[in-house]
């Protein structure tokens, strides 16, 4: 836990925070009380950061499976409609994690490999062009 004096409440730390927004848009967040835009993680970092972080949670069972699934979801998306966009967040992962996301890609691959071939393509370790930094 970490304090937040600001708020009088302490945070989890979210590791690989500065990977997930390294790149980043402009989104609009939308409340009763009003609208205003807010600065929001690309979705495929989004979905490598997810995957990144189901690994971390092995203790954890419950998270980690809906990290994987949720992760899976987004891709298959961005697979059909960015396509490029998963190679390129993937080729700016941190060196030091690679090891883990490849791990949770092969615990997704009954979820794309067969209905989403563009984003099992743009991940699949075996013929993957990011093998070489391992």
């Amino acid at each position: 836990m970490v304090p937040v004096p600001e708020l009088q409440a302490h945070a989890t730390a979210l590791p690989y925070l500065s990977y997930l927004l390294a790149d980043s848009q402009m989104g609009l967040l939308m409340a009763r009380e009003g609208c205003c835009m807010v600065r929001v993680p690309l979705p495929e970092r989004f979905a490598l950061h997810k995957l990144m972080v189901s690994q971390l949670r092995a203790q954890r069972g419950g998270k980690s499976e809906k990290d994987l699934f949720q992760a899976a979801v987004l891709l298959a998306v961005l697979g059909e409609k960015h396509p490029g966009a998963i190679e390129e967040a993937w080729q700016r992962v941190p060196s030091s994690i690679l090891g883990r996301l490849q791990a949770a890609v092969g615990q997704i691959r009954h979820l794309l490999a067969n209905d989403h071939a563009r984003a099992w393509e743009e991940l699949n370790p075996e013929q993957s062009p990011f093998d070489a930094r391992m």
